[in-house]
């Protein structure tokens, strides 16, 4: 018996949300990791540097809201960023705790805020302004979901 499932369901590719939003992901991901292999920061860790270099001091629990991430998710890239000296995590109030840039780590965005500058370029001149324009509403619409 062949392991091909006989479910011919027409279409499942470019009908199911999950998988076309997972895919596109995947490929927008592959440009930008080809693009930042130099940097210093690179992927999702690149993406929460950059929140925290926005938000100025946040707690980890406004963090992970900011991001999308469990708080325990976060916990482990933040002690990741920690041991390299980027962050500095401190007693925030009762029983938070406040996540800082350091030094170095204001540094190392900055090394890598150009390998995503080129990323960001390369995909933007493929989709062109407009269409990203109107991907971005999308997208919120759909990050809007989680409230339901």
């Amino acid at each position: 018996m062949s392991s091909k499932s006989t479910d011919k369901t027409p279409g499942f590719e470019s009908k199911c949300v999950a998988f076309a939003l997972r895919k596109s992901a995947l490929t927008v991901g592959r440009i930008y990791s080809a693009e930042m292999a130099e940097a210093p920061l690179r992927g999702p860790l690149f993406s929460l540097m950059m929140t925290i270099r926005r938000t100025g001091p946040a707690t980890i629990s406004a963090l992970a809201r900011e991001v999308g991430l469990e708080r325990t998710t976060l916990t482990r890239d933040l002690r990741s960023l920690e041991q390299r000296r980027l962050i500095q995590i401190s007693a925030g109030g009762a029983n938070s705790k406040s996540v800082v840039l350091t030094k170095l780590g204001e540094q190392e965005v900055q090394k890598s805020l150009v390998h995503w500058q080129a990323a960001q370029a390369r995909v933007l001149e493929a989709l062109g302004a407009e269409r990203w324009e109107r991907m971005r509403a999308d997208l919120a619409a759909v990050m809007a979901l989680e409230g339901i």
